[in-house]
């Protein structure tokens, strides 16, 4: 609903419209879920690396909080095999075998925000690579990432 200004012939939106959009984000809902991932997982992008699950916990969680995560933002369930940045992103962490960990990480099954996301499936598969990479040359973490 789009209604004119009288007095200089602008667009204005009604009060209803308004109304409308704000009942449907709160009652919606924005914030994607672990339960959330689970039931709506998909493909994603994943990659195997020759890493313990432990050391690809720790390298999620840093990835996710270098990339700006709250650590309150960050949900672990590690039963299922997941981690969640609320509304970001989602990673699933499989072991293979005890030396090898599939990685797979996957967006929100609806997207909150019409920004685009601080961290993408292929920016966190880059980056976790790095890290990786990183350890296995045997150098720690840069110290921005342990935060």
């Amino acid at each position: 609903m789009l209604t004119v200004n009288e007095k200089n012939k602008k667009p204005i939106f009604s009060v209803s419209l308004l109304a409308v959009m704000a009942v449907y984000l709160l009652a919606g809902g924005c914030a994607t879920t672990v339960d959330d991932l689970i039931r709506e997982r998909y493909e994603g992008r994943s990659a195997v690396y020759a890493i313990s699950s432990d050391k690809a916990w720790e390298i999620t969680r840093t990835v996710l909080l270098e990339a700006g995560a709250k650590p309150a933002e960050i949900e672990d369930d590690r039963a299922e095999n997941v981690t969640n940045w609320v509304s970001v992103l989602g990673v699933f962490i499989e072991p293979v075998n005890p030396e090898r960990t599939r990685i797979t990480a996957q967006r929100p099954p609806t997207p909150c925000n019409p920004l685009p996301p601080p961290l993408t499936e292929d920016m966190f598969i880059e980056r976790f690579d790095k890290a990786v990479n990183l350890l296995k040359s045997g150098k720690p973490l840069p110290a921005p990432l342990l935060r």
